[in-house]
C-alpha cells in the first residue's frame, strides 16, 4: 500500500514539474513593447515641462508586465513612471508627468526596464529597453536635439522596441 501512495505522489510531482517547466518555456520570451517618450521642445532650468510616455504592449499569452522608466539624475518627475498589470493581446498605455529641469547639463535618458512573468508570477524575467533621448540644459535654456546640435533624434522623442 505505501508503494501506491509513493507512486501517486511521484506522478503528481512529475505533473507539477512539467507544468512549471511549460510555464517557464512559454514565458521566456518578452512581450513586444514599443516605448515612446516625448517632452516639450524647450525649457529653462528650474522650469517644469510636460512629459508623456506611451507604451504599446503586445502579448501572445496572459502576461504580468511591469514597465519602469526612471528619470535621469538632475531631473525630477512629479511621480514615478511605472506601469504594471496583467495584459493579454495588444494594449496601449499613456503615462503623463511633469518633469522639472533642476540644473544645467547634458541629460541622457537611455534605458527603461521591462519585467514580465507568467500569470501565476512564478518565473520573472527582466530586459532593458534602449530608448535614445538626449537633451541639453545650458545657460538656463533647454535645447532638444536635433534643432541645435544635429543629433538624429526626432524633436525630443525617444522610441524603443523589443522583438
Amino acid at each position: 500500500m505505501p508503494s501506491a501512495v509513493l507512486l501517486t505522489l511521484l506522478a503528481w510531482a512529475l505533473f507539477l514539474a512539467l507544468c512549471a517547466g511549460g510555464l517557464w518555456w512559454l514565458y521566456r520570451r518578452p512581450p513586444q513593447v514599443t516605448l515612446h517618450r516625448s517632452v516639450a521642445p524647450a525649457g529653462r532650468s528650474g522650469q517644469t515641462l510636460p512629459l508623456e510616455v506611451r507604451a504599446e504592449i503586445s502579448a501572445r499569452w496572459p502576461t504580468r508586465v511591469i514597465l519602469l522608466d526612471p528619470v535621469p539624475r538632475g531631473l525630477i518627475s512629479s511621480h514615478a513612471l511605472q506601469l504594471g498589470g496583467l495584459l493579454y493581446g495588444e494594449s496601449c498605455h499613456t503615462l503623463t508627468a511633469d518633469l522639472s529641469l533642476m540644473r544645467r547639463g547634458i541629460y541622457n535618458w537611455d534605458t527603461a526596464t521591462l519585467r514580465w512573468a507568467d500569470p501565476l508570477g512564478l518565473f520573472w524575467h527582466s530586459a532593458q529597453l534602449t530608448v535614445p533621448l538626449r537633451w541639453f540644459t545650458l545657460n538656463r535654456m533647454a535645447c532638444f536635439c536635433p534643432s541645435c546640435c544635429g543629433h538624429s533624434f526626432p524633436k525630443g522623442s525617444g522610441r524603443a522596441t523589443t522583438a
